[in-house]
C-alpha cells in the first residue's frame, strides 16, 4: 500500500471535461500543455507520486510518458475517470474534501499503477 502525505493528482483532460467533473483534490494539466515549467507548477517534488487520469485511458498514458521523460519518477496512470468509482466534484469551483492537500481517499491503493478499493481487511 502506498501511503504518502505529498500525492499529486492530474487530470490531463481539457478545460471543459474537467468542470464537468473531476476527481476531489485533482489539479488540472492539460495533456497539451505539459513541460517542464507547467509541471512543475502543479507537481513540483519529481520524487513525490503523480497520479495520473483522463477520461478514458489514452490521453493518461501519453501523459505519463512525458511526466517521466520530464524527470518524474513515481508516477501512476490510473486511467479514466469512466472508472473512477469513488466521488467526484462536479463544476468548475473547488469544492473541500475534508482532506489534506493531495492526500487520497481512505481505501485507495495503487497496484501495478491502477487504483482499487481497500478492503477493510487488508
Amino acid at each position: 500500500m502506498m501511503i504518502s502525505n505529498e500525492v499529486v493528482v492530474l487530470d490531463v483532460r481539457t478545460p471543459e471535461e474537467y468542470a464537468e467533473r473531476h476527481i476531489v483534490n485533482a489539479r488540472l494539466l492539460t495533456l497539451d500543455t505539459i513541460g517542464e515549467a507547467t509541471a512543475a507548477r502543479v507537481a513540483p517534488n519529481k520524487e513525490a507520486p503523480v497520479l495520473v487520469y483522463c477520461r478514458t485511458g489514452v490521453r493518461s498514458a501519453e501523459a505519463a510518458r512525458k511526466l517521466e521523460a520530464l524527470g518524474y519518477r513515481e508516477i501512476y496512470d490510473f486511467g479514466g475517470i469512466m472508472g473512477w468509482p469513488y466521488a467526484t466534484i462536479d463544476g468548475s469551483e473547488p469544492a473541500e474534501s475534508g482532506l489534506p492537500e493531495g492526500e487520497l481517499p481512505v481505501g485507495v491503493k495503487v497496484v501495478c499503477g491502477k487504483t482499487k478499493a481497500i478492503l477493510s481487511s487488508e
